[in-house]
């Protein structure tokens, strides 16, 4: 069953927390942070996602001003960007033919994973 999802995640200050949705808080206490993330439309759960890492975070807007989020492990980031600068572009590609992206976000999420395979997500 599709739900509604609001991820509390806390780690140490050094490390960087991303999850499906939209940033909501931020709050560093002692140590560590604890970072908020809510979606706004409802999510399988086999779709969720979190990341915590050594992780850059890179921000640009898509078509009609939709965030994109790029989430990369922080040594490869130069690396990347060639790459992940073209996002916006090819959003606004596929849009014009199948229509406007439906959630709240989009992006890439690079894990610093030996896994192998790659996997789809929501926002």
């Amino acid at each position: 069953d599709k739900a509604y999802f609001t991820f509390r995640i806390t780690a140490p200050h050094r490390l960087t927390a991303v999850a499906a949705g939209l940033p909501v808080e931020k709050t560093r206490h002692g140590s560590s942070t604890t970072w908020t993330y809510r979606t706004e439309h409802p999510m399988a759960t086999e779709l969720a996602q979190v990341s915590i890492g050594s992780s850059a975070v890179a921000h640009r807007t898509g078509p009609h001003g939709l965030p994109v989020r790029d989430v990369v492990p922080a040594a490869d980031r130069k690396k990347l960007e060639p790459w992940l600068k073209k996002t916006p572009a090819q959003l606004e590609w596929m849009e014009q033919r199948v229509g406007r992206y439906p959630f709240e976000t989009y992006g890439v999420l690079v894990a610093d994973s030996p896994i192998g395979f790659a996997l789809e997500t929501q926002t």
